[in-house]
């Protein structure tokens, strides 16, 4: 199994509550495989999807605060 798709399987298994799409996840391991090789062991892409997981939920979040921000003003619309 590549280093890519180990990383991308621990991202996956660590973001899955977090409804994030493919591509966002798709996105960050390719920021986080930086510095990463073929050769890396589990622990390092294990330390690097623990780096990532953060900026996950960042993610996360400001697609949260977007959709409540857009079903405001849709309701405010409305009335």
């Amino acid at each position: 199994m590549s280093m890519n798709t180990k990383l991308r399987k621990a991202m996956s298994e660590a973001c899955k509550d977090f409804g994030l799409t493919e591509k966002a996840l798709d996105e960050l391991c390719e920021s986080g495989s930086k510095g990463l090789s073929e050769t890396s062991t589990d622990e390092e892409i294990k330390k690097a999807t623990d780096l990532l997981v953060p900026f996950a939920k960042m993610m996360q979040g400001e697609i949260t605060r977007k959709t409540s921000k857009s079903k405001f003003e849709e309701e405010k619309a409305a009335l």
